[in-house]
């Protein structure tokens, strides 16, 4: 059943990717484009462009902001790097499982690395269609690695989760390890149903197509706190991991909307002053 699950949302992602990659030329992209902005509740006020400016619907996907549409919050010392819903907080350890949206994940499983980490905090935030899909750094700071783990495109949607277990296991995702004043942190990027991609520009050409490898990022890039790192062609999550993290810390709760530069951590032990 896994496999044929696999193989049929395979299929339907190429199918809805294809779809959203067609080029509507004016004025039937107003037309198609903004029936389907209305069907999955995307505000395009705070775009860039106005509609007719779009002709595919992963152009809108992808849309930029505004200027000053988003503001990054003041004392925060992590902030959140998407816009979404917080599904989950959770309770971070190598020494035993840590529960996401209720089910037992190893952290190694996740990020396919051993590390030691006695205790921290995990948040957990996922991105719905209608949401803005570019993400930003949480944390000034360098990123050390990128690690590209292959998998399935599953869904992610919170009320699938019965359906389709373990799914930050089987599906596609990307890790970025975070390097902040020496405090290593982790942002997990997970594919999920329809997602085509995720595109990290900041990469060399060389090294976009990763295939399932990991390679160290020359740490001659300080990436300010909310500088864009990158984006969804799709909704998906995120995992953001932080070791050394204590839980009241936390300035969020979990089932809470949130847009990117909220607060997520106050008086963190991982912070950089600019």
């Amino acid at each position: 059943m896994g496999i044929l699950f696999k193989l049929i949302f395979g299929i339907v992602s190429k199918l809805v990717w294809g779809f959203a990659s067609i080029r509507w030329p004016y004025p039937f992209n107003i037309l198609i484009l903004g029936t389907l902005c209305r069907f999955f509740g995307i505000n395009l006020f705070e775009a860039e462009k106005p509609l007719e400016k779009y002709y595919s619907f992963q152009d809108v996907f992808t849309r930029q902001l505004r200027p000053h549409s988003r503001s990054i919050a003041s004392q925060a010392d992590v902030i959140s790097p998407a816009d979404g819903l917080v599904i989950d907080t959770f309770s971070l350890s190598n020494e035993r499982p840590i529960y996401i949206k209720g089910e037992d994940y190893l952290l190694e499983e996740l990020i396919k690395e051993r590390i030691s980490c006695k205790k921290g905090v995990g948040i957990n935030i996922y991105l719905a269609p209608h949401n803005y899909h570019r993400f930003v750094m949480p944390i000034a700071g360098e990123i050390d690695n990128v690690r590209h783990i292959p998998g399935a495109h599953f869904p992610v949607k919170p009320s699938l989760s019965a359906i389709f277990p373990k799914v930050f296991l089987k599906n596609e995702r990307i890790v970025l390890t975070g390097n902040t004043d020496g405090k290593i942190w982790y942002m997990v990027l997970v594919s999920a149903l329809n997602v085509g991609g995720i595109e990290l520009p900041w990469l060399d050409t060389m090294q976009k197509g990763m295939g399932g490898r990991s390679f160290d990022h020359p740490s001659d890039h300080l990436f300010i706190q909310g500088e864009e790192l990158g984006y969804f062609k799709m909704g998906s999550s995120i995992l953001l991991l932080l070791p050394d993290t204590d839980v009241s810390e936390l300035t969020i709760q979990k089932d809470t909307p949130i847009r990117y530069g909220e607060s997520l951590v106050r008086n963190a032990v991982i912070h950089h002053t600019l």
